[in-house]
């Protein structure tokens, strides 16, 4: 058990450890490097792989995520997602990367019984996610709790050494406590870990200038499609959320909407609806919180019957579609970006935590502070079909 804070370097240690694990096994032997889902597999590890493993390999499968090595040995790269395409193997090791954010059944079910047959290792590593399975298995390697066979390790982001200590100060004065002792320092924190942990605002913030000065150079915007996520809320804030898509399939959180005690009629919501469409038209939809049908109706009424539909509105679908537009692209620039003038969603997103029941976490967020979430899940579920 490896738990590291932020940019620790746990990746490059996890294929470095794997890639020796196979090597020195029998010929024929197979390895498994698992995230919590494929396409975040790809865009974490699959170049470092490739870099580890040039000059003694003999072949790779891109589509397959498989790289071959002397002897028949192979290292693949999997996603937790789907549990069932897990099994039916013999593992002689296996790496269980972001375990907190992974689904248990994916390890019990499927990777455990695969290196039964040849008593294989498996390597789990992770940043703190409450005090959930992560924090169970890292019990079994330490202190009073420690289990045979098992063995742990914690370090901080700054034992590293690859995150300046400027950028970790920055982090401690801009972040909530707690947050920033769960992501730089590895503790296990009672609060719940955060639903998009791999946001940070150095990676995925751009000065609002910057955008305006790459997106809308004459005073149009140069976006291929543009969709605005809709919550609706009135006691509550409600959300009109602008995310824009880049010619090379970059995603853009643009511009928000946030009011309270705003009607939908013709001089709230309506009148914002109409604005935010000249502004950044063409729009090819609103998609809108399903939850009110009259104000989807009167919306539709209002703009378009075709630009206006009911979201998305699958949580756990939705997390995990908004989760892989975050990862890197093949450029390394974030596959998510957000103007720094959408404070609000800035200050949703680092906060957005599952909820813990009796001390366990659970694949259920807080129910707080999320109408801009909410809204960012609907746009980006309408955009991205992973």
């Amino acid at each position: 058990m490896l738990v590291a804070g932020r940019r620790f370097g746990k990746t490059v240690l996890a294929i470095t450890w794997l890639l020796s694990e196979v090597i020195n096994a029998k010929p024929g032997a197979l390895g498994y490097y698992v995230a919590p889902y494929r396409a975040m597999a790809k865009a974490i590890a699959w170049e470092l792989l490739l870099d580890a493993t040039r000059g003694i390999r003999t072949g790779f499968n891109i589509s397959e995520l498989t790289v071959t090595l002397p002897g028949a040995r192979r290292i693949v790269l999997k996603g937790a997602d789907d549990p069932e395409t897990l099994e039916g193997v013999g593992l002689v090791a296996c790496v269980c990367d972001e375990f907190g954010r992974m689904k248990l059944a994916a390890w019990e079910k499927s990777l455990r019984p695969a290196l039964s047959d040849n008593r294989g290792r498996v390597l789990f590593c992770g940043k703190p996610r409450g005090h959930n399975h992560l924090k169970d298995f890292y019990d079994r390697g330490t202190g009073a709790t420690k289990q045979e066979g098992w063995s742990s390790w914690l370090y901080t982001t700054a034992e590293g050494g690859f995150v300046a200590a400027t950028d970790i100060a920055e982090a401690k004065r801009d972040l909530p406590a707690r947050v920033y002792r769960q992501e730089y320092e590895s503790t296990f924190e009672s609060l719940a870990g955060r639903v998009y942990d791999g946001f940070t605002r150095r990676e995925h913030v751009v000065a609002h200038a910057e955008i305006v000065r790459r997106h809308c150079p004459t005073g149009r915007w140069n976006f291929r499609r543009v969709i605005i996520g809709v919550d609706w809320g009135l006691t509550n804030p409600g959300v009109m959320l602008v995310v824009g898509e880049t010619g090379t399939g970059q995603i853009v959180v643009v511009h928000e909407e946030v009011h309270t005690e705003t009607l939908v009629a013709d001089l709230g919501w309506l009148r914002i609806a109409r604005e935010l469409r000249s502004k950044f038209g063409p729009i090819e939809r609103f998609t809108a919180d399903p939850s009110e049908p009259g104000n989807i109706k009167a919306l539709r009424i209002a703009i378009s019957p075709t630009v206006v539909e009911n979201a998305h509105n699958e949580v756990a679908e939705g997390i995990r579609r908004v989760s892989i537009a975050l990862l890197p692209r093949q450029d390394k620039s974030p596959g998510l970006i957000v103007s720094d003038a959408c404070q609000v969603f800035i200050r949703e997103i680092e906060g957005y935590v599952w909820r813990e029941v009796s001390g366990v976490t659970v694949e259920e967020p807080t129910k707080q502070n999320d109408h801009c979430v909410d809204a960012a899940r609907y746009a980006i579920a309408a955009l991205r079909k992973y």
